[in-house]
C-alpha cells in the first residue's frame, strides 16, 4: 500500500528537511508496504532517501530502493541524502560511520559501512568514491631566471717554477638547488725577465672528490724579457662530453683556476692580480 501526496520534488525535500530526519526511519516505515525494514530507509550504504512521484499526479511514496523496490514507468525517481558528516583526512586508527566523508589521496569518498582501517581506495565494499582526484596537469611554461649567485675569491703573487703546474686560486661551492656554473677567472703573468720567453695555459675546473665534473680552458699566452700580459677564462663550465656540467644540490665542489707553464723553462715568471668567480647560472644557492 501507497499513501500519494500530491507534492512536487522540490516541496517533498523542503518537506523532509534536515530536520525531519530524525523522524525519517518513522516516516518511512508508515509510507512504505510490506514490512518495511526499518533500518533500509533511509539506505544503510549510502544513507539516502529514494521516492517515487508521479508523472501526470504530483502523488508521491518512499520507497526501500535497497530491497529491490523501484518506480514505475509512470513516476520518475527522486532521492536526497539523510546528510553526510565530514570527517576531514582519512585515518587508520579512526573508526567512521555510515554517512562520513574522508579525504584520502587526492580523492574523497562516503562510508557505506561502519569501519575502521579499512583505505577507502581498495575497499569499495566500505566506502564509495565521491570525487576522483584529477589527472596531472601539463607542464607550464618555464619561468624566468632568478637572480643569479656568485663567489669570488683571490688569488696571491705567485712565483711558479717554469715548466710547472701552478694552482692560481680555489674556492669550494655548495648550491642549494641543481645548477649550472659559469667561471670568470682573470690571471696577469708577467715574463719577469725569463730569458727565452714563457707561456701560460689557464683553465678552471670544478671537482667533486677526485671526479672532474665540469672544465672551462683559455688560450695560450706568450710573454719573454719584461713583457706581461692579462687573461681572461670565462665560460660556462662543461661535461669532458661537451654538455653543460650541473651541479648537485647540497653536493660540495671546488673550483680552481689553474695553470700550465711552458717554454724555455728558466727564470722567474710571476703571476699577479688574479681572481676567480664562479657564478651559478640563473639559481640562488
Amino acid at each position: 500500500m501507497s499513501v500519494a501526496h500530491r507534492l512536487s520534488p522540490a516541496s517533498l525535500i523542503r518537506r523532509l528537511s534536515p530536520r525531519s530526519f530524525a523522524a525519517g526511519f518513522v516516516v518511512a516505515a508508515l509510507l512504505v508496504g510490506g514490512g518495511a525494514a526499518f533500518g533500509a530507509i533511509p539506505a544503510l550504504n549510502t544513507g539516502k532517501f529514494t521516492a517515487c512521484v508521479n508523472v501526470s499526479t504530483g502523488a508521491t511514496r518512499i520507497i526501500d530502493y535497497e530491497t529491490g523496490k523501484r518506480c514505475t514507468g509512470a513516476e520518475y525517481t527522486v532521492s536526497w541524502s539523510k546528510g553526510w558528516t565530514y570527517r576531514g583526512t582519512w585515518l587508520s586508527t579512526t573508526t567512521y560511520n555510515v554517512g562520513d566523508v574522508v579525504y584520502s589521496n587526492g580523492s574523497s569518498y562516503l562510508a557505506k559501512i561502519q569501519s575502521t582501517n579499512q583505505p577507502p581506495a581498495t575497499t569499495p565494499t566500505a566506502w564509495s568514491i565521491l570525487a576522483s582526484r584529477g589527472a596531472t596537469g601539463a607542464t607550464g611554461a618555464r619561468g624566468p631566471a632568478g637572480p643569479s649567485y656568485a663567489t669570488t675569491v683571490l688569488g696571491n703573487t705567485l712565483f711558479p717554477t717554469p715548466c710547472s703546474l701552478v694552482t692560481i686560486a680555489s674556492t669550494t661551492l655548495t648550491p642549494s638547488v641543481q645548477t649550472g656554473v659559469l667561471a670568470l677567472g682573470e690571471v696577469g703573468f708577467s715574463a719577469n725577465g725569463s730569458p727565452g720567453g714563457i707561456s701560460l695555459y689557464p683553465w678552471v675546473e670544478v671537482t667533486e672528490g677526485a671526479t672532474i665534473v665540469g672544465y672551462h680552458e683559455a688560450s695560450t699566452v706568450w710573454v719573454t724579457g719584461t713583457e706581461s700580459a692579462a687573461v681572461s677564462v670565462t665560460g660556462l663550465m662543461l661535461t669532458a662530453a661537451g654538455s653543460t656540467a650541473i651541479l648537485q644540490p647540497g653536493h660540495t665542489y671546488t673550483a680552481t683556476l689553474k695553470g700550465g707553464l711552458s717554454g724555455s723553462c728558466s727564470g722567474t715568471p710571476e703571476i699577479v692580480q688574479s681572481s676567480l668567480t664562479m657564478q651559478f647560472t640563473g639559481l640562488t644557492p
